[in-house]
């Protein structure tokens, strides 16, 4: 093969690369458990640890004063914030999920339909928790562009 040929099919190959790189990254997150785990595990932490929906913003108060103090003396670390976690089964019943070329989250918990209608935009990640995804992906989607680039078919 000689080098003109060579360079004309990693061209091809890059280029088909950056066409595909949604479809790329779609496949590598739905063939990884570990990374559905981590990028659930981001929303739950947005909402346990610091209270907050989709936008960055604080989920409103809980509306009884009574419950709000029984989940502050629950908590135990000093933080008045509305975490959604009781039981554990709201988060518990947290997945992942795609449509087209956009994710989302939900959980399987009855509890779900109401949260939602409570506090609003609760599933999905803010955009500092976004920018922590790529991190958790990027492995795997090196190695993939890799043997594309290589060997012109996937891992």
């Amino acid at each position: 093969m000689c080098i003109t040929n060579y360079l004309d099919n990693l061209q091809e190959r890059t280029t088909w690369c950056k066409e595909n790189i949604i479809e790329l990254t779609i496949t590598i997150i739905n063939s990884s458990y570990e990374a559905k785990t981590q990028i659930v595990q981001l929303n739950k932490d947005q909402l346990y640890q610091l209270g907050e929906d989709i936008k960055g913003l604080r989920l409103a108060p809980y509306k009884s004063i009574f419950y709000a103090e029984y989940k502050f003396d629950l908590r135990g670390d000093g933080k008045e914030i509305t975490d959604l976690f009781r039981t554990g089964d709201f988060q518990n019943g947290m997945y992942l999920y795609f449509e087209g070329e956009m994710y989302g989250i939900s959980s399987e918990d009855s509890k779900t339909l109401d949260l939602e209608s409570k506090y609003g935009e609760i599933f999905g990640l803010s955009e500092d928790n976004k920018l922590l995804v790529f991190p958790i992906i990027k492995p795997q989607l090196q190695e993939t562009v890799m043997s594309v680039l290589k060997t012109g078919s996937l891992v």
